[in-house]
């Protein structure tokens, strides 16, 4: 009995088939007859059955000697009726291989699908064959470990015992969320490092930072001593309104102005608010050159004064204007 794979076995279940058929109904077509009705175009093979056709046969996709099957698929109706044809051929160089193509017919428009090539049937002519029939086989084959050739003599047992491996192992370009890194320092110190004056934007810088100070040029300068402002020679140092007040050069407070003296006794002069905290010294001369007149001055307080004038005999003079000059030399004295 023929191997149903192969060719041959293939053929003969077509023709047992057809065979059946033929018992059954009588006359049968020569499109199903045992040997199939060839076909000298296969667009012509439109009904059920088997059909061959030479190389020469029309729209053949084989190439060669084609046995050709047609399949009418879907509903009766035109408009979605359909006719697949496969066709098959034993290959040239082993009767053991069997390609098949396939095409559908839309019978609604009468267009044909390219023939598509969808299978390369391997059959096998002896499936099962001895071991004697196998070539290129070993001749033996090891059965123990000692049998093994080829094997290294050693296998590493630990990492420093592995050879040849890399002393570094760097990672590829990646990125680790903050939240994953274990260990990190809650505080980082700063290596040394320095910053331009402009980058700073607080803070104070030490008096050795800054520039002196000129009288073109804003910079540091340093506050005078109460010695070096009576010295009155430095001119690298500031002086306050404290120390230039209290400095041995110039009076700490000062007043002057002009009064006229009453028709008797004195006329009583005050101190503009808050000038001084100790009695000045008050000086008072004649407002009018071209009479000689001596003018006296009397109960000096931090607030007013007292003035007269007479003449040289020791007469009063009254209605004489009289200059006067209030200094007080410091804080804590009218003379000095």
């Amino acid at each position: 009995m023929a191997d149903r794979r192969s060719p041959a076995g293939v053929f003969a279940d077509i023709v047992s088939r057809i065979t059946a058929l033929e018992r059954r109904i009588s006359p049968l077509p020569t499109r199903l007859g045992a040997r199939g009705m060839e076909v000298t175009d296969l667009d012509e093979a439109l009904e059920y059955g088997t059909y061959w056709a030479r190389v020469s046969a029309a729209n053949n996709p084989v190439g060669n000697i084609a046995l050709v099957e047609v399949f009418p698929y879907g509903p009766e109706d035109p408009g979605y009726h359909r006719i697949m044809q496969e066709a098959r051929f034993p290959t040239i160089t082993s009767s053991n291989q069997i390609k098949t193509w396939r095409r559908v017919l839309d019978v609604a428009n009468g267009t044909w699908t390219p023939w598509v090539e969808v299978s390369q049937a391997i059959i096998d002519a002896v499936p099962n064959p001895a071991w004697g029939d196998v070539t290129g086989k070993p001749s033996s084959f090891p059965s123990t470990w000692s049998d093994v050739s080829g094997k290294p003599s050693t296998f590493p047992s630990t990492w420093g015992d592995v050879s040849g491996k890399p002393s570094t192992f760097p990672p590829s370009a990646h990125t680790q969320p903050w939240g994953d890194v274990t260990s990190k320092p809650s505080t980082f110190t700063p290596s040394a490092h320095t910053h331009a004056a402009s980058d700073i934007a607080s803070g104070t810088f030490a008096a050795a930072r800054l520039p002196a100070s000129t009288e073109s040029a804003i910079g540091g300068i340093e506050i005078a001593t109460q010695a070096e402002v009576n010295a009155g020679t430095d001119n690298t140092r500031a002086v306050t309104p404290s120390k230039l007040r209290n400095s041995a050069n110039i009076p700490w407070a000062m007043a002057a102005g002009i009064t006229t003296t009453p028709s008797s006794g004195y006329q009583t002069v005050t101190f503009p608010s808050g000038r001084f905290s100790q009695p000045p010294v008050v000086t008072a001369t004649n407002g009018a050159p071209s009479v000689v007149t001596i003018s006296r001055v009397v109960n000096v307080t931090t607030t007013s004064f007292q003035v007269g004038t007479w003449t040289v005999a020791g007469t009063q003079i009254n209605g004489r204007d009289v200059m006067w000059t209030a200094v007080q030399m410091s804080s804590g004295s009218g003379p000095g």
